[in-house]
């Protein structure tokens, strides 16, 4: 019995890969009041992956990510918006050829802290909701042993804040959800197995 457990714990732990990554953010925001531009931020974390089958693995991930976005305005000025993240991806990951892996899956997000700068002058926004749920794709790519290429988009598909709507003589017409998350991730990764 001691042998068989001993037998199956090296099999199960031949299947686990785990390691770090991190990178670049490109990432906007999507709603029909604003044209916000592409801003640049940044990710870093962990995730392991367990073994399904010589193809098919499922792959946690737990990240700190910042998103950045712009508005820009006619006067020259603009506004830009950053939101630190905890994220945790729960991903299906498909390995079609030895280096390369297709992956899809949920993404949650807790927004940490919400800031905006304006002028120089940098403030706090609370007007973001805590929660962003992303749908999410992503390819790797293993340049050399331990070292490869992310490249991931998450597609938001819970809207972030709410505007109260009034008419052209200030009644209320109630309250709409607005901006959605669209974000880019570019990024290198280092697997401390392989």
């Amino acid at each position: 019995m001691a042998i068989a457990l001993l037998f199956l714990f090296k099999v199960n732990h031949a299947q686990i890969n785990y390691g770090l990554k991190a990178g670049a953010n490109f990432a906007r925001m999507a709603d029909e009041f604003t044209d916000y531009k592409v801003g640049i931020g940044y990710f870093g974390g962990a995730f392991a992956e367990f073994g399904i089958n010589k193809k098919l693995f499922i792959r946690p991930e737990l990240l700190y990510s910042v998103e950045s976005f712009k508005q820009q305005f006619g006067n020259g000025g603009s506004l830009n918006t950053a939101i630190s993240y905890f994220n945790v991806p729960l991903l299906i990951g498909f390995r079609p050829v030895d280096k390369l892996k297709i992956l899809g899956g949920f993404k949650w997000g807790y927004n940490l802290n919400a800031t905006f700068r304006a002028e120089g002058a940098k403030n706090s926004i609370k007007d973001f909701y805590k929660n962003d749920n992303s749908l999410s794709l992503g390819l790797d790519y293993r340049v050399m042993k331990g070292l490869g290429i992310t490249l991931h988009y998450n597609h938001g598909i819970n809207k972030l804040q709410t505007i109260q709507l009034a008419d052209d003589e200030g009644n209320s017409l109630g309250n709409k959800k607005f901006s959605l998350s669209r974000t880019f991730q570019l990024g290198v990764s280092y697997s401390f197995t392989k």
